[in-house]
């Protein structure tokens, strides 16, 4: 089974390589920080919300 491209496709990766060549990259070291907080953030509603359950 090949998977066909379509024109989005195409246009995204020309799109990302001319971003790259002009040194427009994502600082993935951002990225990671960005989604660890949202996890600790995340993990936080999820205690407070069990806390709030269980006095009911």
């Amino acid at each position: 089974m090949s998977v066909k491209p379509t024109p989005w496709h195409i246009n995204a990766i020309a799109d990302g390589i001319a971003d790259a060549e002009a040194g427009n990259l994502t600082d993935l070291k951002i990225i990671k920080a960005k989604w660890v907080n949202r996890a600790r953030l995340s993990a936080v509603a999820a205690v407070f919300a069990s806390e709030q359950r269980r006095r009911r």
